[in-house]
């Protein structure tokens, strides 16, 4: 396990509340995960280099921008949820089917069954649409990841054994648990590098598929 904040020039950012559409799991998700942090005991950072995600803040990242709440005003925000709804009328609702976590470099990721990745990246693609009909493309990061669906329990924040944790997380063996996405979030996102997570704040729910 390696520092999330650092994997790269600029993966700790300068500005907080940074501009990003999410999809949120639902109570049974949640409820997974808090067991999972339970076993990875209350020192997880001490213990492994792992800060562990607020069940409460859980995400499945949709859309990153390059454009933080400071720097926009209340009108381009309308606008974006505009487009942003004019665009996720062709997608319709995505089911994900979420089974364990996995112990990755980085972070600890619950994986997410393939089957939805077609129209996951569909929604990933109306989502730039819109974002670049606003603020232009280079308010776009590259796609990466986020062009399949995952969610994160916790985040690295200093070197530590993979291999422990998974050995913990291995004692839960739990079914699927499916995920219905008919909603998608504009939320203003702020990093907390030492604690090795993420909160926000609300900006906009939109509807897929109406």
């Amino acid at each position: 396990m390696d520092c999330f904040f650092e994997r790269f020039p600029g993966a700790t950012w300068e500005i907080q509340e940074r501009l990003h559409v999410y999809a949120l799991p639902n109570q049974k998700v949640r409820d997974v995960v808090t067991d999972y942090h339970t076993l990875l005991g209350d020192d997880p950072i001490g213990q492994y280099g792992l800060g562990l995600q607020p069940a409460a803040f859980l995400h499945f990242t949709v859309q990153m921008l390059r454009k933080h709440r400071s720097e926009v005003t209340q009108l381009d925000l309308d606008e974006l949820v505009t487009h942003l709804a004019k665009q996720l009328r062709h997608v319709d609702p995505i089911t994900l089917q979420v089974g364990p976590p996995q112990a990755g470099v980085h972070a600890v990721e619950l994986w997410v069954a393939p089957d939805a990745d077609e129209v996951w990246g569909e929604l990933v693609s109306h989502t730039r649409t819109a974002v670049s009909n606003v603020f232009g493309p280079d308010a776009l990061p590259p796609l990466g990841p986020n062009a399949v669906p995952h969610t994160s329990l916790g985040y690295g924040v200093r070197p530590g054994d993979s291999g422990a944790i998974t050995n913990v997380i291995k004692q839960i063996r739990r079914p699927l648990v499916e995920v219905t996405v008919d909603q998608v979030h504009l939320l203003a996102v702020t990093q907390h590098p030492a604690r090795g997570c993420f909160t926000w704040e609300p900006i906009a729910a939109i509807p897929l598929g109406r």
